[in-house]
């Protein structure tokens, strides 16, 4: 590596600081994703309890709600959908490889400060690319969830609407 001139120190610098604030930055929104995950997971699992307990084939004058039946089946199936998805967003792959410790020590140790942080932010670059597809697919995935559970509401509306209807 080449001797690094006033000017490359000060960016080194400034790239450096930049790179750390953006990774932190991308590892709060990954953590606040998957608190909204557990959340989903929560909430659809104590809505897949509650549809055990929503009607099915009430009659009227001996005319069964099939409806109700077939709202109750989406419901469980739009609220186990939503906990499959967020699950599936929580199992993502690991990713943001950054540069070992023992990578630091045993080859940079003697080095410059400012070649040191140079490594250490061009390893944070690719970290970031692949926090940044992670994040992407489970900000999807979360979108896909609570639609899930929305319909699920929405079904087990119906299903209450419908039912009371048919009392």
């Amino acid at each position: 590596m080449e001797p690094i001139n006033e000017n490359q120190y000060i960016n080194t610098n400034l790239i450096y600081e930049y790179t750390e604030s953006l990774l932190n930055r991308i590892n709060d929104s990954l953590e606040r994703l998957n608190s909204k995950l557990a959340t989903v997971i929560g909430f659809s699992g104590v809505i897949l309890r509650f549809t055990l307990d929503l009607p099915g084939l009430n009659s009227l004058e001996d005319m069964p709600c099939y409806i109700c039946l077939i709202l109750k089946v989406l419901a469980t199936l739009a609220g186990a959908i939503a906990v499959i998805l967020s699950i599936i967003a929580f199992r993502t792959k690991q990713a943001g490889t950054v540069v070992s410790s023992r990578e630091l020590h045993r080859e940079w140790l003697d080095r410059k400060q400012e070649e040191c942080r140079l490594r250490i932010s061009r390893t944070w670059r690719n970290a970031i690319e692949e926090l940044e597809t992670v994040r992407e697919k489970k900000a999807r995935l979360l979108d896909w969830s609570l639609l899930a559970l929305a319909a699920t509401a929405l079904f087990f509306a119906l299903d209450i609407v419908l039912s009371s209807i048919f009392e």
